[in-house]
């Protein structure tokens, strides 16, 4: 796992549209953290998916993208890409603008709390079983659920946030997160199923 120090994402976030061109893909994104570490990657669009941004699916776009992030974090992936299709997908700058400025200062109150601290969930070999469970709930936050980013999006911020600065303890309060959403989406799923068949 990376060891980027958590300090200071909040600011990287906070001026990503000055590292970025008028036009925006969502290669142009990735390509703007590249060289951060893979679990800082995760973290961003994590925040991308999670926040309600107008004019975009951002669930489906930003949700994809996870999935197929997630799939090289569970091979060990030290930097990730995406499909030529998804990486032109463009992203309105607006888009861009308002999830700097809302993730900026919901990365900035998390990065009060982390710190270096346990060493059972941090080691590189959970990386694959962290990899499958942030692919679960990239899954979860493609499927048109209402409301049902925001918990799925946390448990990957949360966990890639502890994955960044070798945090047992925030990667296990992500993993929390993670069962809670699973929960709450399957019993949305069972409720809607019900209401269809009947």
């Amino acid at each position: 796992m990376s060891n980027t120090n958590t300090s200071g994402i909040a600011k990287l976030l906070s001026t990503l549209p000055d590292r970025l061109p008028p036009e925006v893909t969502v290669g142009d994104i990735l390509n703007a953290m590249g060289g951060q570490g893979v679990a800082i990657v995760l973290s961003m669009f994590a925040v991308a998916a999670m926040i309600p941004t107008p004019g975009i699916p951002a669930g489906t776009v930003f949700g994809a993208v996870l999935a197929l992030l997630s799939v090289q974090v569970i091979f060990g992936a030290k930097r990730l890409w995406l499909p030529r299709q998804l990486s032109a997908l463009d992203v309105p700058r607006s888009v861009v603008e308002w999830t700097s400025t809302r993730g900026s200062k919901i990365l900035a109150r998390l990065e009060r709390h982390i710190k270096p601290r346990g060493k059972m969930l941090s080691k590189a070999v959970t990386q694959p079983a962290l990899g499958l469970i942030i692919l679960a709930m990239a899954i979860l936050i493609v499927l048109p659920i209402p409301f049902g980013n925001a918990l799925p999006g946390l448990a990957v911020l949360i966990m890639a946030l502890g994955m960044a600065q070798r945090d047992s303890l925030t990667i296990g309060a992500g993993l929390l997160i993670a069962i809670i959403a699973a929960s709450i989406c399957a019993a949305l799923l069972a409720a809607s199923w019900r209401l269809v068949a009947a």
